[in-house]
Parts: structure tokens; C-alpha cells; sequence
């Protein structure tokens, strides 16, 4: 394994494992928003895919900037900004990719649910809440 991966790797392991957690609690409260929406309230499937998706947001954000991530005394308001467009462009690739994998190649939408969260939860979110949401802010002198 090639030395700068290796380091980033052992670097992140806190940071990573601990945002895995934090992404299968949001998880539990957007999948299980979404069923609960769909099965028992009627709510059109990809209604309920961008409802879910912003109250597991909510969660997400809540368990990362305080446990997850370091927030570094960086403003309450600042990192919610950040996170909100993060977030946004997490809500539009799983609601489309939902809506796209149900509706054109007719796959169950709790599995196009599960296929695209992951895919996106580790292409988008991890290194975007990573490096932009809950980076440190730099020191004045």
C-alpha cells in the first residue's frame, strides 16, 4: 500500500469509524422515516426519500459536529451553513437515484434506497463533511 494512503488511512481511522456510526444512526431515522411514510402515511415515494433524507440529515449533522468530527470551536451557525449545502447535494443524487433506479430498472425502493445511500454516503458525504463542513478553523495570529 503506497505510504501516503497508508498515513491517511491511520490519520482518519478515528474521524471515519466514528462518522460510520454516526451515518448508520441517520440511517435508521431516514430508512425508517421513509417506510413509515410510504407504508402507513401513503406519502409518495420520492416525497418521502427527500423527507427522510433531511431528518436523518438533522441527526447526522447533530452526532457529527459533536462526537463524530472535531469541530474545532468552529461557530454553531457556520458548520450548519456548510453542512445545509453539503446536505442538499446529498438530498437531490439520492432522491434522483431513488427515483431513477425505481421508476426505469423497477427495483424495490427501500433497495434503490439502500444501493444509492451508500454509494453516496462514501463518494459525497464522508469527504465533504470531512474536509469542508467540519474542518478546523484557521488560527489568527
Amino acid at each position: 500500500m503506497p505510504e501516503k494512503i497508508k498515513k491517511f488511512l491511520i490519520q482518519n481511522k478515528t474521524s471515519f469509524s466514528r462518522s460510520t456510526v454516526t451515518s448508520f444512526i441517520a440511517g435508521i431515522v431516514d430508512f425508517g422515516s421513509l417506510y413509515l411514510m410510504v407504508e402507513y402515511l401513503s406519502v409518495f415515494y420520492v416525497t418521502a426519500t427527500a423527507l427522510a433524507a433531511f431528518f436523518g440529515a438533522i441527526v447526522n449533522f447533530t452526532l457529527n459536529r459533536f462526537w463524530a468530527f472535531d469541530h474545532g470551536g468552529a461557530k454553531l451557525n457556520t458548520q450548519a451553513f456548510k453542512y445545509g449545502i453539503v446536505s442538499a447535494g446529498s438530498l437531490a443524487l439520492n432522491t434522483l437515484f431513488v427515483y431513477l433506479l425505481t421508476d426505469y430498472l423497477h427495483i424495490a425502493y427501500m433497495v434503490s434506497k439502500l444501493v444509492t445511500s451508500f454509494i453516496v454516503s462514501i463518494t459525497w458525504n464522508y469527504f465533504l463533511q470531512r474536509y469542508y463542513v467540519f474542518t478546523k478553523p484557521a488560527r489568527s495570529s
